[in-house]
C-alpha cells in the first residue's frame, strides 16, 4: 500500500515537472544548453527513483517516453545549430584560404618577405581566435604551415651568413 501511494505521488510530481519542462522547450526557437542540462538532471532524478524501486514500471516507462520526446526536440534544435555552425565555419575557412592564397601569390612574385611574414602572423593570430569545425581548422592550419615553410625556403640564408661570406672574402683578398 505504501509503495502504491509513494509511486503515485512521485509520478504526479515528476509528471508536473515534466510538463513545465515541456512548456519551456516548446517556447524556444533555438537550442538552449540550460534546458538540456535541466532535462538531463530531471531524468537523473527519475532514474534514481527507478533504481530505488520507488516507481511502478508503468510510471517509469511513461516518464521515460515523454522525456525521450523532449530530448528528441532538443536534439533537433542542436542539430540545426550545428548545421549553422558548419556553414559559418566553411565561410570563415574560405576567407582564411583567400588571405593565405593572396600572401602565396605575392610570395611567388618575389615581394618582400618581411611584410608578408607580418601578414601571415596576423592571419595566424586571428586563426587562433576563430571557432571552426575540426576539419576546417586542420585544413586552414595545414595551409598556414605550408605558407610559413615556403617563406622559410625563400628566405635568404641569413644576414649573418652574408656578412660572414663578405668577411671571409675580404680576409682572403687581404691574404692574397
Amino acid at each position: 500500500w505504501h509503495f502504491v501511494v509513494l509511486s503515485s505521488k512521485l509520478y504526479d510530481m515528476y509528471k508536473t515537472e515534466l510538463d513545465e519542462l515541456k512548456e519551456k522547450i516548446e517556447k524556444i526557437t533555438e537550442y538552449d544548453d540550460k534546458l538540456w542540462n535541466e532535462a538531463k538532471s530531471f531524468w537523473t532524478k527519475v532514474q534514481d527513483q527507478v533504481r530505488e524501486q520507488n516507481l511502478f514500471k508503468d510510471h517509469s516507462n511513461i516518464l521515460k517516453e515523454r522525456t525521450n520526446n523532449l530530448f528528441e526536440k532538443l536534439k533537433e534544435y542542436k542539430k540545426s545549430l550545428q548545421n549553422d555552425f558548419e556553414v559559418t565555419s566553411k565561410e570563415v575557412a574560405a576567407k582564411f584560404n583567400e588571405e593565405i592564397q593572396d600572401v602565396e601569390d605575392k610570395l611567388s612574385k618575389g615581394i618582400g618577405l618581411r611584410p608578408l611574414f607580418e601578414k601571415m602572423k596576423e592571419i595566424q593570430a586571428s586563426f587562433y581566435k576563430t571557432a571552426m569545425t575540426k576539419d576546417d581548422k586542420k585544413s586552414v592550419w595545414d595551409k598556414i604551415d605550408a605558407t610559413f615553410k615556403a617563406m622559410k625556403d625563400k628566405k635568404p640564408t641569413g644576414e649573418n651568413n652574408f656578412n660572414n661570406g663578405a668577411r671571409l672574402k675580404s680576409r682572403y683578398d687581404g691574404l692574397i
